[in-house]
């Protein structure tokens, strides 16, 4: 069965008190709006090792690249997510 496939992990659960999980949804989608902005192959490395929580080298796999160039996309695609999400508070 390829990596491609497989069935995604599942969400972690939302917040019981309707407040919290008012903030937390707002937080998910400034996260997923954030990411959405990234260039493809880093938004792809992000999703597939910590959202599918496949290991880099599964990612690798998956994506046809070298290890490195999945540690490389991880690495900035986590510089500018955390540079766009706090300019956003």
């Amino acid at each position: 069965m390829s990596l491609r496939h497989q069935a995604s992990a599942d969400p972690p659960a939302s917040p019981a008190e309707p407040d919290e999980r008012a903030v937390h949804d707002e937080e998910v989608d400034e996260v997923l709006g954030a990411l959405r902005t990234l260039p493809e192959r880093q938004r792809a490395c992000l999703v597939l090792h910590y959202y599918e929580q496949l290991s880099i080298a599964e990612v690798a796999e998956t994506l046809r690249i070298s290890t490195n160039s999945v540690k490389t996309h991880c690495r900035r695609g986590l510089a500018t997510l955390e540079s766009r999400l706090e300019h956003t508070k």
